[in-house]
């Protein structure tokens, strides 16, 4: 519960407890007193939920995995327990600031979270807070062996000699789908490791996972994200901010020399992506044509950074247009307009975009939502994404507009937790527009049940310490791995939903989740519309009861949660 509660003694816990809320006195664990203290000790507490990128797909994501992080915020950021591993539970994992970090809109608080899970995509998502309000981070991952619409994955095979091309490679990708790429090797190319060293190799193993931008599930799902805040131009320099890409698409493209990752060549390479019929081109407002110069971003996979590589020049391919660019090395490349590159610019009226959300059903409460800055019409061009949301009637969402190009029209779109598109605003300027109204169709409430949380407290079966809970709990419904949404609880009360309730189906069983010390505590719940008691399992960490109120349709659940805290 505290930052450092594994690592003190009981007799400092109690010390400190007198700082933080509750003024116990200095006792011993010998006293045989259960103390309660004040677990609010971090700020901006972020629950992140790693998603399918194909919503189609019943494939769910391992059951733990983990993640590291980096950026110029990395070291400040921790598990909810106060802790440096970062380990992903059914998943979710729950992160927070130091209390001393106060993150801004002049002053953002960013950092990187990287990883990689088996048959997915890496993960490599760019963080950027500027509040310190609890918030839902949702990061799609695509499914290597089921990706959504608009990506194409393709895996080739060539022979080398000494490592050598001796006559010109031509590896293609997104044979037969809506998005289409090539990469040339020249002849006598020498392909070299990460040190520069050339590889004596005699088999080269060519990977090409390319987003399109005809829909948001890809879109949403190109490494880094398409408005990132650690950006380097051509000198590497920070710009600062970070910038918005108006994507025209994106590629990750890996190789292997007999299992040695290809980093350099002795020469460029040559890499064309087939864009989207009619995509604008955002330095002109006018559809793209052959001989336009669009500028080119490579991503250090290690650190998630962007850089300035280029330029791609539009060619014609077989009746399509192409982004044809140079390339040395090897990253993940997207092809993309920015502020400064001949986009026009405007000072909005507010750095941030209040989005309100109107619902077709007040009574809705709940449920994973996001919202996102983007052209008003397919193919879409994404400009900013904001924080998943638990919504509720009147529940407003912040985008922040740091970086985002004016001059053009521009509409906002709320999608679920599938990526799929459920509202779009009418067309607005984003200069002169600070606040934007949504509707929202939602699911009809007749089978709900309103759920809060009274009375829980975490209890540490080893230290005879206990407190109101702090923290985030996920609920995820084991019929419908779509039906999860994350709750925040302040002390006990609940923050997220804003309600102070959630809502979930009647007669449905969910697995009601946190994570401490480096696990999940958890429990099976079958919800219904009556007094229950928690089913009791040593598997189950999380126990209490259920009392239902009819006249108000209000499930009331209290208990404990309880772990061992360790030394």
């Amino acid at each position: 519960m505290t930052k450092n509660i594994k690592l003190i003694s009981i007799t400092t816990l109690l010390c400190l407890a007198a700082f933080t809320g509750v003024f116990i006195g200095c006792k011993k664990a010998t006293d045989g007193l259960i103390v309660h203290i004040n677990t609010n000790i971090y700020t901006s507490p972020m629950t992140v939920h790693f998603v399918n990128a194909n919503g189609k797909s019943i494939t769910t994501l391992p059951t733990q995995f983990a993640i590291t992080l980096t950026g110029s915020s990395a070291a400040s950021v921790y598990t909810s327990d106060g802790g440096t591993k970062y380990n992903v539970f059914n998943s979710f994992i729950n992160l927070a600031l130091d209390r001393s970090v106060q993150p801004t809109t002049k002053n953002p608080v960013t950092f990187t979270i990287i990883g990689s899970v088996p048959g997915f995509s890496n993960i490599n998502y760019s963080v950027k807070l500027i509040s310190d309000s609890a918030v839902n981070i949702t990061i799609p991952l695509i499914e290597t062996a089921n990706p959504p619409a608009d990506v194409a994955i393709t895996n080739n095979s060539f022979g080398l000699t000494s490592g050598t091309a001796t006559t010109a490679i031509v590896a293609t990708g997104g044979s037969g789908t809506a998005v289409t790429s090539k990469v040339t090797i020249p002849a006598n190319t020498q392909l070299e490791d990460a040190n520069g060293t050339p590889i004596a190799a005699s088999n080269l193993q060519v990977s090409m996972l390319q987003y399109g931008t005809d829909s948001l599930n890809s879109l949403l799902a190109i490494p880094g994200g398409t408005h990132p805040a650690n950006v380097l131009d051509a000198s590497g320099n920070t710009i600062a901010g970070g910038v918005s890409f108006v994507s025209a698409g994106a590629l990750t493209l890996n190789m292997t020399a007999d299992g040695t990752p290809v980093k350099h060549f002795s020469q460029p390479i040559q890499i064309n992506l087939d864009m989207a019929t009619n995509i604008n081109n955002f330095a002109t407002g006018q559809p793209v044509k052959v001989n336009d110069q669009i500028p080119v971003w490579s991503m250090d996979e290690s650190t998630g950074i962007w850089k300035s590589d280029g330029i791609a020049t539009v060619v014609s391919n077989g009746g399509k247009l192409s982004a044809s660019f140079s390339a040395s090395h090897l990253s993940v490349w997207q092809v993309a307009w920015t502020i400064g590159n001949g986009v026009a610019t405007c000072t909005p009226q507010s750095p941030i975009l209040n989005v309100t959300m109107n619902l077709s059903n007040p009574q809705f409460v709940g449920g994973a939502y996001s919202v996102a800055l983007v052209s008003p019409t397919a193919p879409y061009q994404l400009f900013v994404y904001g924080n998943t949301l638990s919504l509720n009637q009147g529940q407003t969402i912040q985008l922040d507009l740091t970086g985002v190009p004016g001059g053009q029209q521009m509409s906002v779109v709320v999608y679920d937790a599938n990526l799929q598109v459920l509202a779009i605003s009418a067309p607005f300027s984003i200069c002169n527009t600070s606040s934007v109204n949504m509707n929202v169709t939602v699911p009809s409430t007749s089978n709900s049940i309103n759920v809060s949380l009274a009375n829980f407290t975490g209890y540490c079966t080893d230290k005879k310490v206990a407190a109101s809970v702090t923290g985030w709990i996920s609920c995820v419904n084991q019929a419908d791995a779509s039906d999860a949404f994350s709750i925040y609880i302040k002390n006990g009360n609940v923050i997220v939903p804003s309600a102070g309730y959630f809502q979930v189906q009647n007669n449905a069983t969910y697995t009601v989740s946190t994570i401490y010390n480096n696990a999940a505590q958890s429990t099976s719940l079958p919800f219904k519309k009556e007094n229950f008691t928690f089913p009791t399992s040593q598997a189950y960490s999380i126990q209490g009861s259920a009392n239902y109120n009819a006249t108000t349709n209000l499930l009331s659940l209290s208990g404990n949660i309880s772990f061992k805290c360790g030394q």
